[in-house]
C-alpha cells in the first residue's frame, strides 16, 4: 500500500467528511440517500462489484417500487454477480429507477447517490 503524505491524509479525510455531512444532510431533507465509502484498504480489496449491490440494497430499501424491480432482476439467469458492471448498472439501479418513476404520479422520487473514494477502487 502506497504511504500518504500527512497533508494527503488531510485531504482524504476532509473529503470523506465532507461527503458524509452531504449524505446527512440531504437525508434531513427526505432526500433518498444511496452512498457508497471506499476505504484505503490493499488494492485488492477495494474492487467495483460491491458498490452496485450496496447502492441496490439500498434503493430497495427506501423505495418500495424499486425494489419489486430489483427483486425481478435478481432473479434473471445467469446470475447478476456474474454480469459486467455495466449490465449490473442498469438492472439494479437504472432500470428500478425508471420503474419508480413510471409508476409514480407525481414523478421520480428524488435520489441522490454518493460514491466517495472512486479513484480508490481498481
Amino acid at each position: 500500500m502506497r504511504e500518504l503524505s500527512r497533508r494527503q491524509a488531510t485531504v482524504v479525510i476532509g473529503k470523506n467528511t465532507i461527503a458524509s455531512s452531504l449524505c446527512r444532510q440531504l437525508a434531513a431533507t427526505g432526500i433518498n440517500v444511496l452512498s457508497f465509502f471506499i476505504s484505503r484498504r490493499p488494492p485488492e480489496e477495494n474492487m467495483l462489484g460491491p458498490v452496485i449491490s450496496t447502492l441496490a440494497h439500498q434503493l430497495g430499501q427506501c423505495i418500495p417500487t424499486a425494489r419489486q424491480a430489483i427483486s425481478a432482476a435478481l432473479q434473471m439467469q445467469p446470475p447478476m454477480s456474474f454480469r459486467p458492471i455495466a449490465d449490473q448498472t442498469a438492472a439494479l439501479l437504472v432500470n428500478p429507477l425508471v420503474a419508480t418513476r413510471a409508476a409514480s404520479e407525481t414523478g421520480c422520487e428524488r435520489v441522490v447517490i454518493v460514491i466517495d473514494a472512486m479513484d480508490e477502487c481498481n
